[in-house]
Order: structure tokens, then sequence, then C-alpha cells
């Protein structure tokens, strides 16, 4: 029972520190309530077993040319303590767009019983484009947009984070873009600068078992960014046997997210948001709509600390206590 208030106070601490201690440049979206992989690298592996996950968002609805994103990802495991992974995001607003992508490497070293850390290390390439054939000017000899269908720049980067897991509490940090990257487009010596900033995340998550089959799942993330304000979600999902929930979301600038979801069939996972604010000018936007499906792949590795035998899943831990 201590160790289940200690979890607890974790937790809160992180919670209360998190405005202090610590917003965005890859897009913000929801993926993480379900996939923990899509939020930090450093918890490949956290479900055991290897995971393909497509996201699509699409937000403000009613406003043309408005911000869509299309994700995927995959992390497996090729050891006792090693998983890989990869993400591919596309985030396009109106005439610009921004391809993101990115190959992991995470290391598990189990610290005692039924408690680990993980190592999360990635490199990316961010590639930044404007669609000048979206452009409508009075004239076109301008010679930013003369004989020119797009301008690209392309960077390259690399993130790393750590992830602390204790039965079914994870506390982390990761930064995401370790390098400032300034780019300019090659237009007549022109100074069109694509700019990527160092970014710092912060987050908590915690699952609670109410009873055998009912579990309460509340999450913290803080984001900061050089010269974009504090951001952070407070999130908290309802669950059923671990297969089916439902969840809220608070996100500052007074956005609230509803989730559902569950396990369709053996394997495959589904979940849906939907955003919504009465807040400025995305009170007139019919709000957002987020999508992700997910699938368990067969490859699996089990997690063991040397002279403690087999190392249990977060979830199973919790569940066996309680039926003891």
């Amino acid at each position: 029972m201590i160790y289940r208030y200690l979890n607890i106070i974790i937790f809160v601490f992180v919670l209360l520190i998190g405005e202090f201690a610590f917003g965005q440049q890859v897009p913000i979206t929801n993926q993480y309530l379900v996939n923990p992989y899509s939020l930090s690298p450093a918890m490949a592996g956290y479900n055991q077993t290897s995971e393909l996950f497509i996201g699509y968002r699409k937000q403000w609805t009613a406003m043309p040319g408005s911000p869509k994103t299309s994700s995927i990802n995959l992390n497996f495991p090729t050891g006792r303590r090693v998983w890989l992974g990869g993400n591919i995001v596309s985030d396009e607003t109106d005439l610009f767009q921004n391809i993101y992508a990115s190959f992991s490497y995470t290391y598990i070293l189990p610290v005692f019983k039924s408690s680990y850390l993980s190592f999360g290390l990635w490199g990316s390439v961010f590639q930044n484009s404007l669609n000048l054939t979206k452009i409508n000017v009075a004239h076109n000899q301008d010679p930013l947009l003369l004989d020119k269908n797009k301008l690209v720049s392309t960077v390259f980067n690399s993130g790393t984070g750590i992830n602390f897991c204790r039965n079914t509490l994870n506390v982390g940090i990761l930064i995401p873009n370790l390098f400032v990257n300034r780019s300019n487009y090659e237009v007549e010596g022109a100074n069109n600068i694509f700019e990527i900033e160092r970014q710092y995340i912060a987050y908590a998550s915690y699952q609670i078992y109410l009873t055998t089959k009912w579990q309460l799942q509340p999450f913290i993330v803080f984001r900061s960014t050089k010269n974009i304000n504090f951001n952070y979600d407070i999130s908290t999902l309802i669950k059923y046997e671990n297969k089916y929930w439902l969840g809220v979301t608070y996100r500052q600038g007074s956005i609230i997210g509803l989730s559902t979801g569950g396990e369709l069939i053996n394997k495959l996972t589904f979940n849906y948001t939907y955003e919504f604010s009465n807040n400025g000018f995305t009170g007139y936007t019919s709000g957002t709509h987020e999508f992700s499906i997910g699938y368990k792949l067969n490859i699996k590795h089990q997690i063991r600390n040397k002279g403690s035998g087999k190392y249990p899943l977060m979830m199973e831990y919790n569940s066996r206590k309680i039926k003891n």
C-alpha cells in the first residue's frame, strides 16, 4: 500500500512543478492517450508488444485551409532491452506543409522490482514547403514566385528522452529537437528563414485500479518552446477492463477534448477525439476531429531483471494486487 501512495505523491509532485520547470513545433495531438510512443520514443515497449498506429487530425473544420495532420508510427523489439521505432508526420495548413520523420532507439534498464528507466535517442528530418500555386497575386513577376511552384527547405535534427516507470506510474521528460535549425530559402538572396527552436516536454501518467474491471488514468503534459507560450494538457481516461474507455482533456486556451475508443477486434484499437472551445475564434470553427487506429503486431519480448524472473506488465501487476 505504501508504494501506491508513493506513486500518487510522485505524480502530484510532477503536476505541481511542471509550471515552474518547464509550446509547439511538432503538431499537438491526442494520440498519446492510447499510444505513448507518439509522445515520447522513450516509451517504446510500454505495452511489451510491437504496435503500429495511424492517425489523422483535422482542426477547425469550418475554416478553409485549416490545419490537418496525418501520422504513422511503429515500435518493435530487437533484443531483450532494445526497441526500435519510426514516426512520420505530415502537417499542412493552407499553402504551408511540414513533413517530419524520425527513427528511434530505446534502451530499457530495470532498476528494481516493478520499476525501470527507458532511454530514448532519435534522429529526425524536417522538410518545410511553401506551395506557391496557391498564392493569388495581382503581379506575378515577384522573384519569389517567378518560375517556381514550391519553395522547400530541409533540416536535420535529433532528440532524446527518459522515462521512469513504476507499475502504472510514468514520469518523463524529452527534448524533441536538441539543436536549433535555421535555413534560408534560396531565392534571390532573400532572407526567408525556416527555423526550428529547441523544445522541452515533461509528462506524467498514473493508472489507478478502482476495481478489477474499472481503471482511472490521469495524464498531464507540459510543453515549452522559445518564443511560444507555455502549453499544457490535463486528461483523464476511465477504462473498462483496459479495453474500452471514455476520456476528457483540458488544453490551455479553454480547449476541451472528449475521447472514446476501445479494442474493436483482437489486436485492433480505435480512438476518436472531438475538441471544441467557446473561447475566441475557435468557438466558431465547428471543432476539431481526430482519429487513431492501432494494431498490435506479434513481435513480443519480455523485460527481465536478473535474479528476479519475468518482469510483469504494468497493468497485470496492479490487477494481481487487487485480486490477491
